[in-house]
C-alpha cells in the first residue's frame, strides 16, 4: 500500500481514538506537502505507528506537524524507516505525553542535510527512545528548543546508535 501527499496538498488527522496513521507490512508514505496530526483535537494513542518494513519519506520543503498526542508521535518497530529531508515538528503547539520517536527492533531514522527535526513539549517520555535502532543525522535536530522535554532528550539501549555527520547540528 502507498500513500502520497502531493506538493501544495495537505493531510489533516484529528480526533482519532487510537493511532492517527498506521503504516504496516511494507506500506509507504511519501509526503511532498503538509501533514498535520492533532492540530485541532487529541489523538488517542500514536500519531504515526509504523512496523514491518514500512517506510515514510518526508521530502525537502515538506512538513509534518504532530501535536496533542496521548502516547508517541512516531512509534517505529520491526525495520520501520523514516527519511526526512523536510521539516518534522513534534509538540510545538500542544503536548505529546509519550516519546517523540520510540524506535524498536532495527528501526532507522535518516535526517538528511536539508532535514529539520524539532521535538518539544514531551510530558513523560523521551525525545528519542531507541532500542536496537539507529539515527543518522546530517541535518538539524533540536530537542526542547521551544518547550521542555520532561524526561531524557535521547535514550539509547541495546546497541542503538545516534550518528551526527560533521555538518549536523
Amino acid at each position: 500500500a502507498a500513500l502520497t501527499v502531493s506538493t501544495d496538498a495537505s493531510l489533516s488527522i484529528n480526533g482519532s481514538t487510537l493511532d492517527a496513521l498506521v503504516l504496516d507490512f511494507d506500506a509507504m508514505l511519501t509526503n511532498n506537502g503538509i501533514i498535520n496530526i492533532g492540530s485541532s483535537s487529541a489523538i488517542g494513542r500514536h500519531a504515526i505507528a509504523m512496523s514491518s518494513s514500512s517506510t515514510l519519506i518526508n521530502q525537502a520543503s515538506s512538513t509534518i506537524n504532530i501535536n496533542n498526542v496521548t502516547e508517541v508521535a512516531f512509534a517505529m518497530n520491526l525495520l520501520a524507516e523514516v527519511t526526512n529531508a523536510g521539516t518534522i515538528n513534534i509538540g510545538s503547539t500542544a503536548a505529546v505525553n509519550g516519546a517523540g520517536f520510540a524506535m524498536d527492533n532495527e528501526s532507522a531514522l535518516t535526517n538528511q542535510s536539508t532535514g529539520l527535526i524539532q521535538i518539544n513539549n514531551i510530558l513523560s517520555g523521551d525525545g528519542f527512545y531507541m532500542q536496537l535502532s539507529d539515527v543518522i543525522n546530517s541535518g538539524t535536530v533540536n530537542i526542547g528548543n521551544i518547550h521542555p522535554i520532561l524526561n531524557r532528550g535521547i535514550s539509547m539501549e541495546l546497541n542503538s546508535q545516534f550518528s551526527n555527520s560533521s555538518t549536523a547540528t
